[in-house]
């Protein structure tokens, strides 16, 4: 069970076993899940305090961390379970590394780990992505741009009822003459207010364009 139902009836499950390791691991992960994490790294410390050589609930521990910014703990708690359990999964740990070592600035050594994620699976549009933000972050600008478009097939823009099947391909503005481009708003107000300076070369290699914008963006209201 997830979401508020979830997390309702593990409390309640808690109540009668208060000293259960697991289900405080569990109502972590849900917790996690359902973005509260400050409230799912309380629940993963008690998990710990009752089994402090637990794996699933360090590890858990790290991703509650690391989704509130850059954390040395995590990472050394990446570390000690993954000395626990050597059959842990390698992909989701390496992920997480690699996301720590993003979030402290260490972009060369999240290039390596993403690089050895990748080798193992090459189709994991999460990594490709994380790659691309260093590989940018790194001046490493050719292939950072072309990796940074599997963002696509990492989430789908429901708001706009839209979602490319596949990464996105470099522009080739020779074939826009005579057609119609959508220019479509799919990240931050901020992003989108800087990149809107290009619309009007956009519009004058092409018969028509037309905006699309997610449900966050809105045009002010006129005075």
């Amino acid at each position: 069970a997830g979401g508020e139902n979830g997390a309702a009836m593990l409390r309640a499950a808690l109540k009668l076993a208060p000293g259960d390791a697991a289900l405080h691991q569990r109502l972590g992960q849900v917790l996690h899940d359902a973005g509260d994490y400050a409230a799912a790294e309380a629940s993963l410390r008690t998990a710990l305090e009752l089994r402090p050589d637990f794996p699933q609930a360090m590890v858990g521990l790290v991703a509650a961390l690391l989704a509130q910014g850059p954390s040395a703990e995590a990472m050394a708690l990446l570390d000690r379970a993954e000395a626990l359990d050597p059959n842990m999964p390698r992909g989701p740990a390496w992920s997480l590394r690699a996301h720590g070592l993003m979030l402290a600035g260490r972009h060369g050594e999240a290039e390596a780990v993403l690089r050895r994620l990748l080798e193992q699976w090459p189709d994991d549009a999460n990594a490709r992505f994380g790659l691309s933000l260093s590989l940018l972050a790194l001046g490493q600008f050719e292939e950072g741009w072309e990796l940074y478009a599997w963002r696509w097939l990492r989430y789908r823009s429901a708001s706009a009822g839209r979602s490319p099947a596949e990464p996105l391909v470099r522009p080739d503005p020779a074939a826009w003459r005579g057609r119609t481009v959508l220019l479509y708003s799919e990240q931050g107000q901020g992003d989108v207010i800087h990149f809107l300076r290009y619309a009007r070369m956009v519009a004058a290699a092409s018969a028509f364009s037309e905006a699309g914008t997610s449900s966050s963006t809105r045009a002010p209201a006129a005075a």
